[in-house]
């Protein structure tokens, strides 16, 4: 899924759902595995992979494949939400969210824009989202 594709409201959807949020904080403290969420939330793996997927849709975590010594594949997801800010407008509101950056990032962000002439003016990607068709109270 592509930033244009979700709609504010379904991300906000996302945020309220407890599990969601507190995957968000443990997928924050280090990358973690599927297994690992299930125990640490006391749920089953399918109801961890259900929201893990969606946070994934909406871009608030990374998935990350990795090999084992005995050549297992096994996935490991990581937040890559640093800040959610919601502004309400006229017409509803916009959600913007910030991606947390590692250096890599950074620095092909700034070859980018150094090539282009326009450096960036913060160390976060910034995406906002409006929902003019949903004025729905929070």
């Amino acid at each position: 899924m592509t930033d244009s594709d979700w709609e504010a409201g379904n991300l906000l959807d996302v945020l309220g759902d407890p599990l969601c949020r507190q995957a968000l904080v443990i997928a924050h403290e280090s990358p973690v595995s599927a297994t690992t969420l299930a125990n640490r939330l006391d749920v089953s793996p399918p109801t961890v992979y259900r929201r893990v997927n969606s946070l994934v849709e909406h871009e608030l975590v990374q998935e990350h494949r990795r090999i084992d010594a005995d050549g297992n594949h096994y996935r490991l997801f990581e937040a890559s939400l640093d800040r959610v800010e919601i502004a309400l407008t006229r017409d509803g509101y916009r959600v913007s969210i910030r991606h947390r950056q590692d250096l890599g990032d950074r620095f092909d962000e700034f070859w980018t824009a150094f090539g282009s002439s326009e450096f960036p003016s913060r160390t976060e990607r910034s995406t906002d989202h409006d929902s003019r068709t949903d004025p729905s109270p929070l």
